[in-house]
């Protein structure tokens, strides 16, 4: 059963790994998805979320400076 984090605690790489891995049934010996791209495609998740909340300032355009 999957940890309950919806009140400000923080989730890893490895609890969403294995929600994931439950709920897409890729739960096999040899995966489907590797860790490292179940990792890289979180991180990116968490990236766009941010970029989408406004939660990260755009310091490399000049027209935002």
């Amino acid at each position: 059963m999957a940890q309950d984090h919806s009140h400000g605690s923080c989730v890893n790489l490895l609890d969403l790994r294995t929600v994931f891995r439950r709920e897409a049934q890729d739960e096999a010996t040899d995966p489907l998805w590797s860790n490292d791209e179940l990792d890289e495609f979180a991180n990116e998740a968490v990236m766009e979320a941010a970029r989408r909340a406004k939660l990260i300032l755009d310091s490399t355009t000049a027209a935002v400076c």
